[in-house]
């Protein structure tokens, strides 16, 4: 596989960390505003309740969704087009395995449970705050998006740290 110059690699890492740092300080964001929405002040008012999960949904659909794909889609190219390759090296692949589980879990989870929080709050606006199905939602979201954020920020130091060396039988990479 030809690989891309050292400008090009420069380029390419730079772009991935910009995708991974907007994903982890959205999930963070999103992990804060979620938090917001336990107090009473918030669970008082049906107006600001909705307005936090709108806001909880837009950072769900025009930052983390975006980010996660450039995250992938440039730790591929990465893969690819670098001596890292997918395999050569154990923190690589537990990146990518974390990636592409937080992916899936965020589509398949986190991502409908916002679009539903957000129906609830829009439908029902107080009266959501007494609701079984809104007080699950709320604590699952809350659960599994901080565990996620807490994930996403442990594979940022997997990157800086490159713990666990080689997978056994593997040849030397260049790291420049």
């Amino acid at each position: 596989m030809k690989r891309i110059g050292a400008a090009g690699r420069k380029w390419l890492n730079g772009t991935h960390i910009f995708f991974a740092s907007a994903w982890m300080g959205a999930a963070i964001c999103l992990t804060l505003l979620r938090l917001l929405t336990w107090t009473n002040d918030v669970q008082a008012d049906g107006d600001i309740l909705y307005a936090v999960n709108v806001a909880l949904k837009l950072i769900d659909d025009a930052v983390i969704i975006p980010a996660a794909l450039g995250t992938l889609l440039t730790g591929l190219l990465i893969s690819i087009y670098t001596p890292w390759g997918f395999f050569r090296h154990r923190w690589v692949t537990v990146k990518w395995a974390v990636t592409v589980l937080a992916i899936l879990f965020g589509t398949f989870f986190l991502g409908p449970w916002v679009n539903e929080l957000t129906s609830l709050t829009d439908e029902f606006r107080t009266v959501s705050v007494v609701e079984s199905r809104f007080q699950v939602l709320m604590m699952h979201h809350t659960l599994w998006g901080g565990i996620q954020t807490t994930i996403l920020i442990a594979t940022v130091f997997i990157s800086a740290l490159k713990p666990w060396g080689k997978q056994s039988g593997r040849s030397e990479a260049k790291t420049t």
